[in-house]
Order: C-alpha cells, then sequence, then structure tokens
C-alpha cells in the first residue's frame, strides 16, 4: 500500500483569535457582546488543522510565542499534528474578530507579533531543511513576522525548490516569493490588484492576471473574490 503523502504547513507569525459576536456592531458606541471563543490560529495553523481532519499526515512548523503556547500544543496533541514550532521569547499575537451576525460582517483587529532573533531564524531553517527528507509538499501560509526580510518567503521557497509548494501571503511578501514560482498561490483581488498595481473590476481582467502568473512560472492560480 502507497504511503500517504506528508504535508508539512509553515505559519512564521501565528495568531490567538479571539472570536467576539456582536450583534449590531458600532464603531465608537458602547456594545454588548452576545458570546467569544478563542482559538489557536495563523493560515498554516488552520490549513494543518483541516489536512489532519482528512486523516492526512501533516507536520506544522513555523513561530510561536514560548509564554503562551499551551493553546496549540493541546490542538496539535488533539488532532495528532506534528509540533515543530520553533520556540521565541514572548508570546503569541492576539486576533480580535469582531462578528455582527445581523449585518453579516466581520472587524479584524490585528496586533503585531513578535520578532524572531536571528538564532531563532537559524533553527528554524534547521528544522525546514529536515522536514525536506519527510515531506512531499509544503503550505507556505499568512504574513511575515516583525523584523525579517520582505524577501524571506521567496528564500525559502529557493530552499524547497522540487517539492510541490501552496504559496497564501499578500504585499511585498508576495510580489518577492513570485520569482521562485511556488506550484500554487491563492490571492484574492484585492491583493492581485495589489501586485499589478492596477484595480481589477471585471470577471476578464482577473483571468488575464492569472494567466500572467502562469506565464511566470506558477503552475496554478487560485483567485477569491
Amino acid at each position: 500500500m502507497p504511503r500517504q503523502p506528508k504535508i508539512a504547513t509553515i505559519t512564521l507569525n501565528p495568531a490567538i483569535d479571539q472570536t467576539v459576536s456582536v450583534p449590531n456592531f458600532r464603531a465608537g458606541e458602547v456594545n454588548r457582546v452576545d458570546s467569544t471563543r478563542t482559538d489557536p490560529g495563523g493560515k498554516g495553523v488552520n490549513v494543518a488543522s483541516i489536512l489532519a481532519d482528512y486523516g492526512l499526515p501533516v507536520t506544522a512548523t513555523g513561530f510561536l510565542g514560548a509564554d503562551n503556547d499551551l493553546i496549540f500544543r493541546h490542538l496539535f496533541e488533539q488532532k495528532g499534528i506534528e509540533d515543530r514550532f520553533v520556540r521565541i521569547a514572548g508570546r503569541t499575537r492576539t486576533g480580535i474578530k469582531v462578528v455582527d451576525p445581523l449585518r453579516q460582517r466581520t472587524t479584524d483587529i490585528n496586533f503585531p507579533g513578535e520578532a524572531p532573533s536571528r538564532a531563532n531564524l537559524e533553527q528554524f531553517i534547521a528544522v525546514l531543511d529536515g522536514l525536506l527528507t519527510e515531506c512531499d509538499s509544503f503550505v507556505f501560509s499568512g504574513s511575515l513576522p516583525a523584523g525579517v526580510p520582505v524577501f524571506l518567503y521567496r528564500d525559502l521557497l529557493q530552499r524547497v525548490s522540487g517539492k510541490h509548494v501552496a504559496l497564501d501571503t499578500s504585499g511585498e511578501a508576495f510580489r518577492q516569493a513570485i520569482s521562485a514560482a511556488p506550484s500554487v498561490i491563492k490571492p484574492n483581488v484585492e491583493e492581485l490588484s495589489q501586485y499589478l498595481g492596477q484595480q481589477l473590476t471585471t470577471q476578464g481582467e482577473v483571468l488575464d492576471a492569472a494567466r500572467g502568473l502562469l506565464r511566470l512560472g506558477v503552475q496554478t492560480v487560485v483567485v477569491s473574490m
């Protein structure tokens, strides 16, 4: 029986998501909370969680604040996700999501994350190099943490060249990483518009922009609208 391909997800700037339900939320006024929940988050962590739900072997790595990693450890133990995160000094950042169920709107308030040290970054690269012998696919997701170069994703993608690589990020990190020709990218319309420096308003314009990225060596472009 052939083995299942092993997948590694990389989350360099994870967050603890606090979701607050506030019906009829109004900025600048007193609001009453209907319910709240707290979850370990970050795009790569979310991807690892879903993959584990489908029974796929998955390893999660990146940077976690050493002072509040318990919620992540519980998730990894519960779902059988292999934890290869590098612990750094301080706390993993918090992201607050104010959900208005009546208006069906969500307001995101994202705190800055801790900056990994040079030693942390070297430790992470050693972990990534070790995963090259174990994993078939790599998923790089989310924003970059403070204090690292904007071309870090590009360099990491070049490091895992030859593997199936998915990338989901934005801004200058996305622009720099495209040159490493990831297998799959998933910008939304706003992120793709930002990359091109022009607003994409029609489906035809979005398709043309996606095809342009294919010509740069990307195999699959998924644009969420």
